[in-house]
């Protein structure tokens, strides 16, 4: 089935492209990384969201507009997407995730992208721009403050103390 896919005005010049294919290909781009801390937590760290379902490079509600049962984690949406694919599924989350590049609220006009059934599985730290999901005992924490043409007022990392990068 072919899927509709966005258009960047920018382009990526030739050389470039090519630097970022053998790049991926020999290892030095990864989509995500596995740490372990102290407590017994297991997170993979990842540029998007890890779906309970999905293969990577599928596109979903951000590129296309369209909510995608198969997005995968490089372009799915939390709030759409991601959240309810782990709420749906018929096994527990098997780690704690952390992940950027969506939210499930808009941070500048304080509405929920997020559907009404899904937000009580949501925490939110405005103070640090992080939106906590837990299910089945583990937790996805979204850390997009939502920067604009301008950085967003507040903002912080989340922070691993002693975690250690296994992949």
């Amino acid at each position: 089935m072919d899927r509709p896919v966005f258009q960047w005005r920018e382009r990526i010049e030739d050389g470039a492209a090519a630097l970022l294919a053998d790049w991926w290909h020999s290892g030095l781009i990864v989509p995500a990384a596995a740490v372990e801390t102290a407590d017994g937590g297991d997170w993979l760290l990842t540029h998007a969201e890890a779906r309970a379902d999905g293969a990577l490079w599928f596109p979903g509600e951000m590129l296309t507009g369209v909510d995608d049962i198969c997005a995968g984690p490089v372009w799915a949406s939390s709030a759409r997407e991601v959240y309810p694919s782990w709420l749906r599924a018929q096994a527990p989350m098997p780690f704690h995730q952390a992940h950027g590049h969506s939210t499930a609220l808009a941070w500048d006009r304080g509405l929920w992208w997020a559907e009404t059934w899904v937000r009580p599985s949501l925490t939110v730290h405005a103070d640090l721009r992080h939106i906590v999901f837990r299910a089945g005992g583990r937790s996805i924490v979204g850390i997009d403050p939502g920067h604009g043409v301008s950085p967003a007022p507040v903002y912080a990392p989340l922070v691993l103390a002693d975690g250690v990068v296994r992949v």
